[in-house]
């Protein structure tokens, strides 16, 4: 299998002051690595420093020399209030053509009728899924997503990780996930990297070893809601 990026004994900090040490996985085409832990964890922080956007202290991460990213961050800059189309909005993305915005709201599972509307009158959900087109536009190898669902409902979370699902088996791509959602590690990861107290707590291949636990070793909570191995 490809290997699209390597890290290892990575420090990560902000203004100098260390905040994570010692991290260490890989990602290849086709994986579905979620990055977990409580809050101040440092997750989105280790996502900026692998994209270039934080610099890091000490140890190396190298991708792919070839590789191409999509990152759908938590909160997207743009305020959906902006009076701007849907279209209009996906064509500030490298310039692209009329053809290649609808086939990808296509992909996204919204209608062609969409492009015509203004940011401001879509649903969460289908804000989302703008933001996830808008992602993907330019063909990427490796999509990143902080919190993916956070601001939306339960059903349009359930139709966001469908749409990953679906993306990454039509399109062999490799996906990150921050979230605080156990269930999508045990539904949709092949390998989980564990944050607490600055460092990996372990480093999970499979979920086989994300067992009852680690969870509580990692949240200091009871686990008898979601499925154990």
């Amino acid at each position: 299998m490809q290997k699209l990026l390597e890290v290892h004994n990575l420090g990560v900090g902000i203004r100098g002051k260390q905040v994570l040490s010692d991290i260490t996985f890989d990602l290849e085409r086709d994986d579905t690595l979620v990055i977990i832990g409580p809050n101040g964890s440092g997750k989105t922080l280790l996502v900026k420093t692998l994209l270039g956007l934080m610099p890091k202290l000490r140890g190396t991460y190298v991708w792919d020399t070839k590789v191409k990213i999509g990152y759908v961050p938590q909160k997207f800059a743009i305020d959906k209030n902006v009076p701007i189309t849907v279209g209009e909005f996906l064509a500030l993305k490298n310039k692209a053509t009329s053809a290649r915005i609808l086939e990808t709201l296509k992909q996204v599972g919204l209608p062609e009728k969409v492009v015509s509307w203004p940011m401001k009158s879509l649903s969460g959900g289908q804000f989302q899924r703008v933001v996830v087109a808008w992602s993907i536009i330019d063909e990427p190898d490796v999509l990143i997503f902080d919190e993916p669902t956070e601001s939306i409902d339960v059903a349009g979370q359930v139709c966001v990780y469908e749409l990953i699902e679906d993306l990454k088996a039509k399109k062999h791509i490799a996906v990150i996930l921050i979230t605080h959602d156990l269930d999508v590690v045990y539904s949709h990861a092949n390998k989980v990297v564990c944050l607490k107290g600055g460092t990996m707590v372990m480093p999970c291949e499979h979920t086989t070893t994300f067992d009852k636990h680690l969870i509580e070793t990692v949240y200091g909570l009871s686990t008898h809601h979601h499925h154990e191995s």
